[in-house]
């Protein structure tokens, strides 16, 4: 069975640890040892040396190799300067920018240090998430990214993005229920998965995979395994060189032996069919065809797509279709405020309204920063949370952006003074059930209620 199916009970005996006081120091070194840190095993770094020696493992180069050295041995050192230079601008051209989308492809994959929260011999402390073993508890709030496949055990309106491993943009819901039958990730409603984003609430949970073992390790390690097929270009390339290589060799050996019946001596005849042979050979075709995919993929790279290998540029070029069920896969996933309704105004964002001047709106802005749980990173200035609660917090943003505001207005970066001056001091979470969220904040002289929710449970208070 494997820990989803497990009560929490069993999970916990399982894995010989405890919620309240977690593991011991001896026997998170012993698993440490035993399964290794918390991390998955990178690919090795290719070669700038590798990536240069493959820009000639092409058939057509092969050619106009071997015409580069015949027209050598025949004494005719123009037309073998020629080849070569051809050669070598081929080389050059598809050796900077494979390299340099190498580069680019091993700085995305350069990622901060995770810390967690985490109970050992009886006390919360807070360790890298690369010492995490399995049986550690894990305590996970919102704005965290999960730090390895953790069975939860408690939790409060506990949310998860989980598009990074199943596709589907909309926050999951988790429960601490044991689930019987065998299900998929994405219904796996008791785990939360590494390298996901907690949206909202908190939990506990206990460890039951890091490293390698984690779903996400998995996926990372089948990529790894997956083997290099030929494009498209790369077969017609192929095709096409072992038919020109073809009809060049019939054609200079009937040459050859037509001569040698009309009584021309050996050596003129081996020395006038090699050049014949190396005459016929397209040495410009090989470094049109690196230019172009040099191009296209320059234009990719425009677009904010990485193409690491030059080859792969044509292959996208003749997708004809492409198949999609997911919001966010081809869209951004992304929410934003376009119509505001007051009591006396309908306001559509997508005019030149400009907010600053309906002082009905100054109250809603407010609204939606105080009762809103997206966590704000300062080091980035982005947000993490809900879609919807991300927009309303977007919505402030544009509101700050106009000029010559008269009202107090603030901006992503000034959301938590504005949360800090009105401090909420109590809240009911939002939940299915009760399809709305309150939060209680202290203003100057008195206290405030904010309420958020579905429109049919607002209009009923």
């Amino acid at each position: 069975m494997e820990f989803y199916q497990k009560k929490i009970e069993t999970v916990i005996s399982n894995l010989k640890t405890s919620i309240e006081t977690g593991l011991n120091k001896q026997e998170i070194s012993s698993r440490l040892e035993k399964y290794g840190q918390n991390i998955i095993a990178k690919s090795k770094k290719v070669s700038p040396i590798k990536i240069f020696f493959k820009q000639f493992l092409s058939p057509l180069m092969f050619i106009l190799l071997i015409a580069t050295v015949l027209s050598l041995l025949i004494g005719d050192s123009k037309d073998a300067i020629v080849i070569f230079i051809a050669v070598i601008i081929n080389v050059i051209v598809g050796f900077i920018q494979e390299w340099k989308a190498e580069k680019s492809a091993q700085a995305l994959k350069q990622y901060e240090v995770l810390y967690c929260s985490v109970i050992r011999d009886g006390e919360q402390i807070k360790i890298e998430a690369k010492y995490l073993v399995p049986g550690d508890i894990v305590l996970l709030s919102a704005g965290q990214k999960v730090p390895a496949d953790i069975r939860l055990s408690h939790l409060t309106e506990f949310r998860v993005e989980e598009a990074l491993l199943t596709g589907e943009s909309k926050p999951i819901q988790k429960n601490t229920n044991a689930i019987e039958e065998d299900v998929t990730i994405g219904d796996r409603k008791n785990i939360a998965f590494s390298g996901t984003n907690i949206l909202s609430g908190k939990a506990t949970g206990i460890v039951i995979a890091t490293g390698s073992n984690t779903q996400l390790g998995k996926i990372a390690m089948l990529v790894e395994q997956t083997e290099e097929i030929k494009t498209p270009l790369q077969k017609q390339m192929t095709k096409f060189s072992w038919i020109l290589g073809a009809i060049f060799s019939v054609v200079t050996f009937f040459v050859f032996i037509l001569g040698l019946i009309k009584g021309i001596s050996f050596y003129e005849m081996a020395m006038t069919s090699i050049a014949l042979g190396v005459a016929a050979i397209p040495e410009g075709l090989l470094v049109a065809v690196t230019v172009i995919l040099a191009i296209g993929m320059q234009k990719m790279l425009k677009r904010k797509a990485l193409v690491r290998h030059l080859i792969a540029a044509e292959t996208l070029g003749s997708v004809s279709v492409i198949c999609t069920d997911k919001t966010g896969t081809l869209t951004e996933g992304k929410m934003k405020v376009t119509k505001i309704v007051t009591k006396n105004n309908d306001y559509s964002l997508t005019t030149d309204v400009k907010l600053s001047e309906q002082q009905d709106i100054k109250d809603i802005i407010l609204a939606a920063i105080l009762n809103n749980d997206a966590q704000l990173q300062e080091d980035s200035n982005k947000t993490i949370g809900h879609p919807t609660e991300i927009a309303l917090l977007q919505l402030a943003d544009d509101f700050k952006s106009e000029e010559n505001t008269s009202v107090e207005t603030f901006n992503l970066i000034d959301i938590k003074k504005i949360q800090e001056k009105y401090k909420r001091i109590d809240e009911i979470p939002f939940s299915s059930d009760l399809k709305y969220m309150a939060t209680l904040h202290k203003f100057d002289d008195h206290q405030k209620i904010i309420v958020k929710g579905a429109p049919e449970k607002i209009f009923a208070m």
